[in-house]
C-alpha cells in the first residue's frame, strides 16, 4: 500500500502528521522530504499518528529515528500516536517506543 502523509495543526502550534500505508522503501521515498520539513523550525511540537500504518521496514525506522533526533536537537518534542501492534513491536525493538503514546493520552490530540 502506498504511503500517504496528511498534516494539520493542533492548538498551540502542534503539528499532527498522519501516515497511512507502509513505511517501506517506496513509502519513505514518497514522503520523507515533506515529513522532515514538518519536523523543522524552532522547538517543533510534532505528533505522528501511526494508527493507519500496516508495516514499517528498517528504512522507515531510520526515517522516524532521524525525525526524532532532529526535533530533539531543535528543542522540540516528537510523539508517535497509537501504532498498530506490528508497528509498535518494530518501534520497541528499535528503541523508539519511548516516544509512543496510546489510548487516553493520545485521545486529546484531535486525531479522531
Amino acid at each position: 500500500m502506498n504511503l500517504t502523509l496528511e498534516s494539520s495543526e493542533l492548538s498551540g502550534g502542534t503539528r499532527l502528521l498522519k501516515l497511512r500505508g507502509n513505511i517501506d522503501l517506496m513509502g519513505v521515498n514518497a514522503v520523507s522530504t515533506r515529513f522532515y520539513a514538518f519536523c523543522g523550525g524552532e522547538a517543533p511540537q510534532v505528533r505522528v499518528d501511526l494508527s493507519a500504518v500496516e508495516f514499517v521496514a528498517s528504512l522507515g525506522i531510520g526515517m522516524l529515528l532521524q525525525a526524532a533526533k532532529t526535533v530533539k536537537a531543535r528543542g522540540g518534542q516528537l510523539q508517535f500516536l497509537n501504532p498498530t501492534p506490528a508497528v509498535h513491536a518494530a518501534l520497541e525493538i528499535s528503541g523508539l517506543n519511548q516516544f509512543v503514546i496510546q489510548g487516553d493520552a493520545a485521545a486529546g490530540t484531535g486525531t479522531a
